[in-house]
């Protein structure tokens, strides 16, 4: 009951405790999401694409297990509302990517399309402005992004910039009532600036993180029960030393 050992003790406890509450579930809930997202796109890519009205009520919540369907909409880009996304990365490639509000035709929907990258400077070159007029876009159906309080939309020389495709700020940001999800544009479809690559399908690094986690859980206490057998059967002689006779 040293103070030493009685630190040692909460330590262990403490991160013990912290491997098998937070960390562990933690990375194991992102391997299940990881495979739960999977199985969507998988889904997705074996069903015909439906029209967004099939799927989407006008105004409401995107169901979780609906995202990545394909849809089919008509409609036209409302270019003078576009938003440029900063950073983003598609595949191994990062950078910038155009996001221009589409009007649902025959109903007040607005929904962000994102259709994809561009170089830094690109979003003010004619040869990525969305067609004016009449469209029939096929895209995926997407649940909103977050913002943070850091990374607000914004004007910055003279376009408006952001860092997530979120509804809820982009609305206040473009007078616009934006629908509470956005679509992610198909390759060669009107305004296409090329395909969005699909993310990693990989979900096995997040499993492996999280059994690490538990089997540190596991030697933490262990090693200080063969630390504490060890003193036990080892103790220090408290006892000074014998002169040595000369």
């Amino acid at each position: 009951m040293r103070p030493g050992w009685i630190l040692a003790l909460v330590l262990v406890a403490v991160f013990t405790t912290g491997c098998f509450t937070i960390m562990a579930p933690w990375q194991l809930d992102k391997s299940d999401t990881v495979a739960h997202r999977n199985d969507l796109i998988d889904h997705a890519f074996s069903t015909p694409a439906v029209s967004l009205d099939d799927v989407q009520a006008p105004g409401a919540m995107l169901d979780s297990d609906d995202e990545w369907r394909e849809v089919t909409v008509r409609g036209r880009y409302l270019n003078d509302h576009e938003v440029q996304l900063r950073n983003r990365v598609s595949g191994v490639q990062s950078g910038d990517q155009l996001v221009t509000p589409f009007q649902v035709n025959g109903t007040e929907t607005v929904t962000l399309v994102n259709r994809g990258s561009v170089g830094s400077e690109g979003s003010s070159s004619t040869d990525v402005a969305a067609p004016t007029g009449q469209a029939t876009i096929h895209a995926r159906l997407r649940t909103p992004e977050t913002t943070t309080q850091f990374n607000p939309p914004r004007i910055a020389d003279g376009e408006l910039v952001a860092y997530s495709i979120d509804p809820g700020p982009l609305s206040d940001a473009t007078g616009l009532a934006l629908a509470p999800y956005y679509l992610e544009l198909m390759p060669a479809q009107p305004g296409s600036l090329g395909e969005i690559a699909l993310p990693s399908p990989d979900g096995l690094p997040h499993l492996s993180y999280g059994v690490q986690w538990l089997v540190f859980g596991v030697l933490a206490p262990l090693a200080l029960v063969a630390a504490a057998w060890s003193s036990v059967k080892n103790p220090r002689s408290s006892t000074p030393a014998e002169p040595v006779a000369r």
